[in-house]
């Protein structure tokens, strides 16, 4: 198992190489951690750090932008998963080993900070913004609520009226939350918090599920919704309420990820022909789908305000490793 003090080793050992797509201005970079069954990259920020996690079991790393891997695990050393990173390096996630899931923030010098919600018996961290507020949910002994934590630590927890699980997934700069939360039938829907405390809902008309993803700092939020026959489809709800739907060319199922700062979406699309492949939705609506080269399916996961693209890709059945897609020069 690699430490926080593993750079050097970690770097030399880590094997990475950059492909550039025939016909395209974009750099492919692949990298996987060292004897990991799978890397996942789950975040990127501006600088264009990328975090994830990587296993069996599973443990965290983030990736420098001179290429260097970094490993770390929270207190009970395995099953440390993290979902986000911010400007300033700050990662938060949450981690397992004992009976309950630990929500963590992770500081750009190593500090690593547990927390849990005051009685809680699960604690998920899934967002954090520049002031280092951390949207998540936790489990009581009767439903799922959301939280935000604030940089000092107090926690704030809420509900959607009428639901039976409220759980938060991403939070922007202004502190704007979004997540879905279940009701009573086992409907799916979802939900935009302001700063002061207002929950907006919203589902995509005759979906059976409405799941948000994400959201940029003007509180554009993108996700998927499923139709009747159980297939997905992309979503985008703009600042004033409207919703936008939209599938990917060609795709049988369209899942979007994530959406930056310009109105980019991201996500990925099966084919029909059990493919799946990676897609940029701009702000116009045009469509650029994409492949890692070499690829046999290409997951998409984060994208950062330069159009930074990061992700998993698969050669093979249950081998997946992580790769940035950007038209700047990176290691």
């Amino acid at each position: 198992m690699f430490g926080t003090t593993s750079r050097t080793a970690t770097a030399t050992m880590v094997a990475v190489m950059s492909l550039v797509a025939i016909g395209s201005a974009q750099t492919y970079t692949t990298f996987e951690l060292p004897n990991a069954e799978f890397t996942e990259p789950w975040a990127i920020n501006s600088a264009g750090v990328i975090v994830g996690y990587y296993g069996r079991p599973d443990h965290g790393f983030l990736r420098e932008t001179d290429g260097t891997l970094v490993t770390f695990d929270g207190p009970l050393q395995t099953g440390t998963i993290p979902q986000a990173i911010n400007p300033a390096g700050q990662i938060a996630g949450y981690y397992t080993g004992d009976t309950v899931p630990h929500g963590f923030l992770r500081e750009p010098d190593g500090t690593f900070i547990s927390f849990d919600i005051p009685g809680s018996s699960g604690t998920f961290a899934n967002g954090i913004n520049p002031a280092g507020k951390i949207a998540g949910f936790y489990f009581d002994s009767t439903r799922i609520h959301a939280f935000v934590r604030t940089r000092e630590g107090t926690f704030n927890t809420f509900d959607v009226d009428g639901s039976i699980y409220t759980l938060a997934w991403a939070i922007n700069p202004a502190g704007q939350v979004t997540g879905d939360y279940i009701d009573p039938s086992l409907r799916v829907h979802g939900f935009l918090r302001e700063t002061n405390g207002t929950l907006a809902t919203f589902e995509i008309p005759g979906s059976t599920i409405t799941f948000p993803r994400a959201l940029n700092p003007a509180g554009e939020v993108t996700g998927e919704y499923s139709d009747t026959y159980g297939h997905s489809h992309g979503f985008l709800r703009k600042t004033d309420g409207s919703l936008i739907t939209f599938d990917a060319p060609g795709s049988v199922d369209t899942n979007p990820t994530a959406i930056n700062p310009a109105g980019q979406v991201i996500g990925n699309y099966n084919d029909g022909n059990s493919h799946t492949h990676g897609f940029v939705r701009a702000t116009n609506g045009i469509f650029t789908t994409f492949d890692v080269p070499g690829s046999i399916d290409t997951y998409p996961q984060a994208i950062s305000p330069a159009g930074d693209i990061t992700g998993s890709y698969s050669i093979g059945i249950l081998e997946f490793s992580g790769f940035l897609r950007s038209s700047r020069k990176h290691h």
